[in-house]
Protein backbone atom coordinates (compact mmCIF):
# COMPACT_ATOMS: atom_id res chain seq x y z
CA UNK A 1 0.00 0.00 0.00
CA UNK A 2 2.91 2.20 0.44
CA UNK A 3 4.28 1.92 -3.18
CA UNK A 4 1.21 2.67 -4.66
CA UNK A 5 0.38 5.69 -1.98
CA UNK A 6 3.41 7.46 -2.98
CA UNK A 7 2.86 6.68 -6.96
CA UNK A 8 -0.40 8.51 -6.77
CA UNK A 9 1.06 11.37 -4.44
CA UNK A 10 3.62 11.52 -7.50
CA UNK A 11 0.95 11.44 -9.97
CA UNK A 12 -1.41 14.13 -8.00
CA UNK A 13 1.68 16.18 -8.01
CA UNK A 14 2.88 15.70 -11.66
CA UNK A 15 -0.87 16.90 -12.46
CA UNK A 16 -0.75 19.53 -10.58
CA UNK A 17 2.05 21.32 -12.11
CA UNK A 18 1.32 20.14 -15.39
CA UNK A 19 -1.81 22.45 -15.02
CA UNK A 20 -0.57 25.57 -13.18
CA UNK A 21 2.02 25.48 -16.42
CA UNK A 22 -1.00 24.84 -18.70
CA UNK A 23 -2.58 27.87 -16.92
CA UNK A 24 0.92 29.79 -17.14
CA UNK A 25 1.41 29.17 -20.96
CA UNK A 26 -2.07 30.37 -21.70
CA UNK A 27 -1.74 33.52 -19.65
CA UNK A 28 1.63 34.19 -21.59
CA UNK A 29 0.07 33.51 -25.03
CA UNK A 30 -3.08 36.15 -24.31
CA UNK A 31 -0.47 38.61 -22.77
CA UNK A 32 1.44 38.37 -25.96
CA UNK A 33 -1.40 38.53 -28.28
CA UNK A 34 -2.75 41.71 -26.47
CA UNK A 35 0.72 43.23 -26.72
CA UNK A 36 0.38 42.85 -30.24
CA UNK A 37 -3.37 44.26 -30.89
CA UNK A 38 -2.32 47.17 -29.20
CA UNK A 39 1.31 47.74 -31.14
CA UNK A 40 -1.38 47.03 -34.26
CA UNK A 41 -3.50 49.96 -32.92
CA UNK A 42 -1.05 52.04 -31.65
CA UNK A 43 0.38 51.60 -35.33
CA UNK A 44 -2.55 52.23 -37.23
CA UNK A 45 -3.78 55.26 -34.69
CA UNK A 46 0.10 57.28 -34.37
CA UNK A 47 -0.26 60.97 -35.56
CA UNK A 48 3.36 61.25 -36.85
CA UNK A 49 1.45 63.16 -40.03
CA UNK A 50 0.87 66.11 -40.38
CA UNK A 51 0.14 65.80 -43.89
CA UNK A 52 -3.25 66.45 -44.92
CA UNK A 53 -5.63 64.57 -47.05
CA UNK A 54 -8.84 64.44 -48.46
CA UNK A 55 -11.39 62.01 -47.54
CA UNK A 56 -12.98 60.96 -50.78
CA UNK A 57 -14.20 57.67 -49.42
CA UNK A 58 -13.39 55.11 -46.99
CA UNK A 59 -12.15 51.24 -47.40
CA UNK A 60 -12.18 48.87 -45.12
CA UNK A 61 -10.07 45.81 -44.80
CA UNK A 62 -11.19 43.21 -41.48
CA UNK A 63 -12.21 45.84 -38.98
CA UNK A 64 -10.13 48.29 -40.19
CA UNK A 65 -11.56 51.35 -41.74
CA UNK A 66 -8.84 53.61 -43.95
CA UNK A 67 -9.74 57.20 -44.92
CA UNK A 68 -8.96 57.32 -48.80
CA UNK A 69 -8.00 60.19 -51.24
CA UNK A 70 -9.08 58.99 -54.63
CA UNK A 71 -6.38 59.24 -57.22
CA UNK A 72 -9.38 59.20 -60.38
CA UNK A 73 -7.82 62.02 -63.30
CA UNK A 74 -4.77 60.70 -65.08
CA UNK A 75 -2.24 63.99 -63.53
CA UNK A 76 -4.14 62.27 -59.87
CA UNK A 77 -2.79 59.05 -60.86
CA UNK A 78 0.95 59.83 -62.10
CA UNK A 79 1.71 62.05 -59.19
CA UNK A 80 0.07 59.94 -56.32
CA UNK A 81 1.52 60.11 -53.29
CA UNK A 82 5.04 62.40 -55.06
CA UNK A 83 6.20 64.98 -53.32
CA UNK A 84 4.04 64.17 -49.95
CA UNK A 85 5.83 63.81 -46.76
CA UNK A 86 4.19 61.21 -45.13
CA UNK A 87 0.76 58.88 -44.66
CA UNK A 88 -0.89 58.75 -41.56
CA UNK A 89 -1.49 54.93 -40.05
CA UNK A 90 -5.19 54.94 -41.17
CA UNK A 91 -4.63 56.45 -44.42
CA UNK A 92 -4.32 55.72 -47.85
CA UNK A 93 -4.79 56.76 -51.60
CA UNK A 94 -6.61 54.50 -53.81
CA UNK A 95 -6.09 54.55 -57.69
CA UNK A 96 -9.31 54.00 -59.60
CA UNK A 97 -8.62 52.54 -63.55
CA UNK A 98 -11.58 52.61 -66.34
CA UNK A 99 -10.40 48.42 -66.59
CA UNK A 100 -9.03 45.46 -65.16
CA UNK A 101 -5.30 45.46 -66.26
CA UNK A 102 -1.88 45.54 -65.18
CA UNK A 103 -0.61 48.68 -63.69
CA UNK A 104 3.02 49.34 -63.06
CA UNK A 105 4.05 51.86 -59.93
CA UNK A 106 6.94 53.62 -59.30
CA UNK A 107 8.51 55.65 -56.20
CA UNK A 108 9.64 58.84 -58.21
CA UNK A 109 9.16 61.75 -55.98
CA UNK A 110 8.47 59.74 -52.98
CA UNK A 111 9.97 60.42 -49.51
CA UNK A 112 8.50 57.69 -47.39
CA UNK A 113 7.88 53.97 -48.11
CA UNK A 114 4.70 52.95 -48.65
CA UNK A 115 3.03 49.09 -49.55
CA UNK A 116 1.20 49.01 -52.79
CA UNK A 117 -1.65 46.76 -53.05
CA UNK A 118 -2.98 45.61 -56.58
CA UNK A 119 -7.36 44.90 -56.04
CA UNK A 120 -9.04 43.02 -58.77
CA UNK A 121 -12.66 44.26 -60.06
CA UNK A 122 -14.08 41.84 -56.98
CA UNK A 123 -12.19 44.28 -54.83
CA UNK A 124 -9.77 41.00 -53.64
CA UNK A 125 -6.38 41.60 -53.33
CA UNK A 126 -4.07 40.17 -56.02
CA UNK A 127 -0.63 41.64 -55.19
CA UNK A 128 0.98 43.03 -52.41
CA UNK A 129 4.61 44.43 -52.18
CA UNK A 130 5.65 45.91 -48.87
CA UNK A 131 7.40 48.30 -47.21
CA UNK A 132 8.64 49.73 -50.86
CA UNK A 133 11.06 52.49 -50.05
CA UNK A 134 12.32 55.74 -51.87
CA UNK A 135 15.27 54.59 -52.77
CA UNK A 136 13.92 51.96 -55.53
CA UNK A 137 13.24 54.08 -57.81
CA UNK A 138 13.35 53.86 -60.84
CA UNK A 139 12.69 50.24 -60.61
CA UNK A 140 8.79 49.86 -61.17
CA UNK A 141 6.85 46.85 -59.72
CA UNK A 142 3.69 45.68 -61.44
CA UNK A 143 0.73 43.23 -60.41
CA UNK A 144 1.13 39.69 -62.27
CA UNK A 145 -2.88 39.39 -62.38
CA UNK A 146 -5.64 41.98 -63.58
CA UNK A 147 -6.53 44.86 -61.09
CA UNK A 148 -9.17 47.09 -61.27
CA UNK A 149 -7.87 49.36 -58.37
CA UNK A 150 -4.70 49.90 -56.21
CA UNK A 151 -4.13 51.22 -52.60
CA UNK A 152 -1.23 53.12 -51.49
CA UNK A 153 -0.91 52.92 -47.60
CA UNK A 154 1.75 53.42 -44.81
CA UNK A 155 4.25 51.12 -45.12
CA UNK A 156 3.97 47.20 -43.12
CA UNK A 157 0.19 48.31 -42.87
CA UNK A 158 -0.39 44.98 -44.92
CA UNK A 159 1.97 42.89 -42.34
CA UNK A 160 0.39 44.74 -39.49
CA UNK A 161 -3.08 44.23 -40.75
CA UNK A 162 -2.00 40.21 -41.92
CA UNK A 163 -3.11 40.86 -45.71
CA UNK A 164 -2.94 38.34 -47.84
CA UNK A 165 -3.69 37.70 -51.75
CA UNK A 166 -7.33 36.65 -51.83
CA UNK A 167 -8.45 39.29 -48.70
CA UNK A 168 -11.85 40.76 -49.67
CA UNK A 169 -11.85 44.62 -49.16
CA UNK A 170 -14.93 47.15 -49.08
CA UNK A 171 -15.05 50.28 -50.12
Amino acid sequence: MGKTKTVLEFALFALIIFIIIGVCGVAYHSAQNYKKTLTVAQSLNSNDCQEVYKKDSTVTIGKVALDVELAKTATQKEKGLGGRDCIGGKEGMLFVFNRPDLYTFWMKDMRFPIDIIWIGPDKKVVKIESNVSPDTYPHSFTNDDPALYVLETKANLSTLLKIKNGAQLEF
